[in-house]
């Protein structure tokens, strides 16, 4: 028992739960043809504390409780040349998964 709370402390030390990502651009916004999930492209690699395997693209999952508010904030970002800043959380087709967005102008 002792040894299985051990073990269970040292492999949640490599995780974050919800971290930052830098200051970053969306160069592209995918909706995907499975209806669950809006695609944020990058120009390249955006650091975040996720240990995803792709960081140049994030997605948006449609179960999140502001993904209408989130959603229109990519857009609208998209189209007036704002930068963005925010939080993932964990990985999802190897992308971090979109958890906060926030415009930066």
């Amino acid at each position: 028992m002792k040894y299985s709370i051990l073990l269970a402390l040292f492999l949640s030390f490599g995780s974050l739960a919800n971290s930052p990502f830098e200051l970053a651009e969306a160069t592209k916004i995918i909706i995907h043809d499975n209806g669950q999930e809006i695609i944020i492209g990058f120009g390249g690699n955006v650091s975040n504390g996720e240990s995803c395997i792709t960081n140049n693209y994030f997605v948006l999952k449609r179960g999140h409780t502001s993904f209408s508010e989130m959603y229109a904030a990519l857009l609208s970002a998209f189209h007036g040349d704002t930068k963005l800043q925010g939080w993932v959380n964990g990985c999802h087709r190897n992308m971090p998964i979109l958890t906060r967005v926030d415009l930066i102008k």
